[in-house]
């Protein structure tokens, strides 16, 4: 076993985790990969005009002249363009499917807390 604060909870199934390792552990993973996501989007792009300069370079070897608009047409109606953007939409809704589980946790919360101050009231009321 690790010697980590969360070493306890680490082999417990999901459902008796308690709800803040739960959301740390969604939180710790959402966080990962809304990075992947977002550096993906954020170099879309670089990476557009990274492919538009290697389609006028080689174009440029067989002595042939390319316009820029012609090399981004090429590179956006490739195959490996579609690959990449369906790349960038898979890694952005993985993050945001673990962003709406992290509100999930938190709402469970809320209707624990709701519950629980339902019975305290409750009990305030009856005198017990």
């Amino acid at each position: 076993m690790r010697n980590t604060p969360h070493a306890l909870v680490d082999n417990m199934p999901d459902a008796q985790r308690p709800l803040s390792e739960r959301y740390r552990v969604t939180a710790n993973a959402w966080v990962q990969l809304d990075k992947a996501a977002r550096l993906l989007e954020e170099r879309k792009t670089s990476e557009l005009e990274r492919r538009k300069t290697a389609v006028i370079r080689d174009a440029a070897i067989i002595h042939e002249h390319i316009a820029e608009n012609k090399a981004e047409r090429l590179v956006k109606s490739s195959d490996d363009w579609f690959e990449y953007l369906e790349h960038m939409i898979s890694a952005r809704a993985a993050a945001d499917e673990l962003f709406h589980e992290l509100h999930a946790i938190r709402m469970e919360e809320r209707e624990i807390r709701a519950a629980n101050d339902a019975i305290a009231a409750e009990m305030r009321l009856t005198g017990r």
